[in-house]
């Protein structure tokens, strides 16, 4: 732990390594994870007496790399959407005003899809299409 101490650029990178990932926990972007990555291979660097060019191109080398495979790994929203084990389901429609269907044991809101020429009636089975907030869209 001594030479740890006296080595003053590894225990910058270190520190700063700290602070990244403090906030990452605050932020849970995961894009800080990356960059307090960068300074980790730029504090192991310092730790072994490596140049000051050395430490900062394996701080950037290591944060784009770690950037750029989180930003592949995205899941746009409509992804999610897409992959909805709901939609598809069949719902029985409860009430037309509000309209409200009933859907897994519970009675909710629901909204006509846009493209639906159906009129719901009381008792009818529709299927879901999609959510809208906190509504299914039925058709």
């Amino acid at each position: 732990m001594e030479s740890l101490l006296s080595n003053i650029p590894a225990v910058i990178w270190l520190s700063l390594t700290g602070a990244l990932l403090i906030g990452e926990i605050f932020s849970g972007t995961l894009y800080l994870l990356a960059l307090s990555l960068g300074t980790l291979a730029a504090g192991a660097l310092a730790y072994n007496i490596s140049s000051l060019t050395q430490q900062l191109v394996a701080a950037i080398l290591v944060s784009s790399i770690a950037t750029f495979v989180i930003w592949l790994n995205r899941r746009p929203d409509s992804a999610v959407e897409n992959n909805d084990p709901d939609v598809g389901q069949a719902v029985s429609v409860v009430a037309r005003e509000p309209f409200t269907v009933h859907y897994r044991g519970a009675d909710w809101q629901a909204e006509l899809s846009a493209t639906s020429t159906i009129t719901p009636e009381v008792g009818g089975i529709l299927h879901i299409h999609s959510k809208h907030a906190n509504s299914l869209v039925v058709g």
